[in-house]
């Protein structure tokens, strides 16, 4: 009858590498570790070269202090099955995610009023508030105009 390995076996994981430095590597991993988390921690930490690792499940990221190269090691764990690394993710344009996150402001807003205001009505209103706010001060030709002209131009009636 055959006996058992004396260790478990590989675990493979796929990650992607976050971040990297002479002697610690951060993966994110590409699913939460849930209850596995400590078996990747301990096939991890067996990887000739690591010195010491840890799983952060909040985050699903395992940060790896190494003896060797990080390069070397980050290597060998993949060598050793127990990471698959992904490619990295490009990150999002500025531009996109300013606007997804006008986009969902603008519905939160509306969804709070039950669309009495939205994102539009808000940015207006509150450069009205700025333009009251200038001419009680007395600064009626430069910044309360200015405003006032900017929150008409949000809050005049589309056409």
């Amino acid at each position: 009858m055959p006996t058992e390995a004396a260790h478990p076996p590989h675990v493979l994981v796929k990650a992607r590498l976050a971040h990297r430095s002479e002697r610690r590597l951060r993966l994110r991993l590409a699913e939460p570790p849930g209850s596995a988390a400590r078996d990747i921690a301990d096939a991890v930490a067996r990887v000739e070269g690591v010195a010491r690792a840890r799983i952060r499940p909040n985050t699903s990221s395992v940060i790896i202090d190494t003896l060797a190269p990080a390069e070397t090691v980050l290597k060998t764990l993949q060598d050793s099955g127990v990471f698959k690394l992904l490619p990295a993710v490009k990150p999002v344009p500025v531009a996109q995610a300013i606007s997804l996150g006008l986009t969902r402001a603008d519905m939160a807003i509306g969804h709070q009023t039950e669309d009495a205001l939205d994102l539009r009505t808000v940015f207006g209103l509150a450069l009205l508030a700025a333009a009251g706010g200038q001419l009680v001060r007395g600064r009626i030709a430069g910044p309360a105009l200015t405003l006032g002209m900017s929150a008409y131009s949000l809050l005049a009636p589309r056409r």
